[in-house]
């Protein structure tokens, strides 16, 4: 996932590209919003509606 400075967002999930946008501490994607919390890692997301849903990133160089 990569997270432009203008807040657009691209990457590559289920086999396919995603696109999205950051705003105001959430991601969007399509018709899902997602909280983004920083984490001493990295970040994490967690799904509006379905907090399940949560998913840990960390950079890799």
């Amino acid at each position: 996932m990569t997270i432009n400075s203008d807040g657009r967002m691209n990457g590559f999930a289920g086999g396919g590209d995603v696109h999205g946008y950051f705003n105001d501490g959430q991601l969007h994607i399509g018709s899902v919003s997602f909280d983004v919390t920083r984490t001493p890692q990295g970040f994490e997301t967690r799904q509006h509606g379905d907090y399940r849903n949560t998913v840990r990133y960390h950079q890799v160089r």
